[in-house]
């Protein structure tokens, strides 16, 4: 018996030592709903587009679910891309022929909105800086730039929403945004 206490104590403290040690990592993809955005034949200056938010449902996600002691969350990646269906002659007001792009974009941010011990927060996940060089480039894909932040909290909040802020000017025609966000999730000890 003497010699099985001292064991069992090692074991725990080497347990205690491992909160939030990440043993392994799993990645998961969310695409989102396309985004409209409405285009004018004249340019009105400032794009004028509220915040555009999305439930993020990382969590039904196959396979999360069975990551019972999830360490961390980070945001890996984020694309967005102007559709195929961008390019339907309904939504070409000048029926130019040109395929669509981005520049008529200056800046966009993704947050994470969540309840978090009581308070609505927000965290930055990926931005597209103004003066970025994929801005006026004829670009029809931009890989937004991640902040390393673990959003593990704000992911398992139960109404956290994806915030999507946008500056730049009306494009000439209604252009859809696809929006694909890739995520790396730490399982270990929590």
């Amino acid at each position: 018996m003497r010699k099985f206490l001292p064991m069992v104590m090692a074991s725990g403290l080497v347990i205690a030592a491992c909160d939030d040690t990440t043993l392994g990592t799993r990645s998961f993809e969310q695409s989102l709903d396309p985004i409209t955005v409405p285009g004018a034949p004249v340019s009105f200056g400032l794009l004028s587009l509220p915040e555009i938010t999305f439930p993020l449902d990382l969590q039904d996600q196959e396979g999360y679910q069975f990551l019972d002691n999830v360490t961390e969350v980070n945001a890996r990646s984020a694309t967005i891309s102007v559709s195929p269906n961008s390019d339907n002659l309904q939504l070409d007001q000048f029926a130019d022929n040109n395929p669509d792009n981005f520049d008529f974009l200056a800046s966009m941010t993704l947050s994470l909105r969540a309840t978090l011990n009581g308070q609505s927060q927000t965290v930055q996940v990926a931005s597209l800086p103004e003066g970025d060089p994929q801005i006026g480039s004829n670009a029809s894909t931009i890989n937004l730039l991640m902040d390393d932040v673990d959003i593990r909290d704000f992911v398992e909040a139960p109404d956290v929403v994806l915030v999507m802020l946008v500056s730049g000017t009306n494009p000439q025609d209604f252009v859809i945004i696809d929006t694909n966000l890739r995520f790396r999730v730490g399982f270990g000890f929590r």
